[in-house]
């Protein structure tokens, strides 16, 4: 279960986060992203990759206590990525709502890193109309702009 800094997930916690991607986001028509598990699952090994050895290791067996807990919340003897779509997003939504602090803050932290891995897919990008090229460049034209007319103010 040791996870190098440039290892890659562990298959199993890939499974759960492309489980937990599922249930959080459902595409619109139209929209289809290409190998969205693979992808899914190679934006949030970057970004957990990232995080200092402890805490990495713990959000790995954060995620399989995760996949565990469905046992205890009343939804049969399953793992979380073995139940149904629906039942997934009632139990995602139990979480978000629990009580425990711990709970509710761990959920909103995975499904801060799915929302996170999911719109930086380009496919995305071109659905809701956002172009970062474009965007870094209108943005450093703005800067020009007013960097140019505070000069012309104090010349």
């Amino acid at each position: 279960m040791m996870v190098a800094k440039n290892e890659a997930l562990p298959k199993r916690a890939g499974l759960i986060l492309v489980a937990i991607g599922a249930a959080l986001i459902v595409e619109p028509e139209g929209l289809r992203v290409t190998h969205q598990e693979q992808s899914l699952i190679t934006r949030c090994h970057a970004t957990v990759r990232e995080f200092p050895t402890l805490f990495r290791r713990g959000f790995i067996v954060g995620l399989y206590l995760f996949d565990l807990s469905v046992l205890f919340w009343g939804y049969g003897f399953k793992r979380f990525v073995a139940l149904e779509q629906k039942k997934q997003q009632e139990f995602l939504d139990r979480c978000l709502q629990s009580r425990s602090g711990i709970i509710r803050n761990m959920m909103a932290g995975i499904r801060g890193l799915v929302m996170i891995s999911y719109f930086s897919h380009p496919d995305v990008w071109k659905y809701i109309g956002y172009d970062p090229n474009g965007h870094v460049e209108e943005r450093r034209r703005t800067r020009d702009e007013r960097t140019k007319d505070e000069r012309t103010k104090k010349g």
